[in-house]
């Protein structure tokens, strides 16, 4: 009868383990989805700030070259 005590103990103590195990992998799966989902987030982004700031910079150029003063002579016939 002693027997029966500890097996059905370590069973259920098994089964409590592998509950936890699975619950643990469920958790991190989801996790991994939402960090996944956010970094695409994340990258388009990244990449709308990065599309602004090339067109400010060449905003800029463009202005900086059309303040240089011409340095060419008008010839007149």
């Amino acid at each position: 009868m002693r027997q029966f005590g500890v097996k059905t103990g370590v069973q259920a103590t098994a089964k409590q383990e592998w509950k936890h195990v699975k619950d643990t992998v469920l958790s991190a799966s989801q996790y991994s989805k939402l960090r996944i989902k956010n970094a695409g987030a994340v990258v388009k982004d990244k990449l709308a700030l990065d599309a602004i700031e090339v067109g400010k910079a060449a905003d800029t150029t463009i202005a900086k070259v059309h303040q240089i003063p011409s340095t060419r002579q008008v010839l007149v016939k």
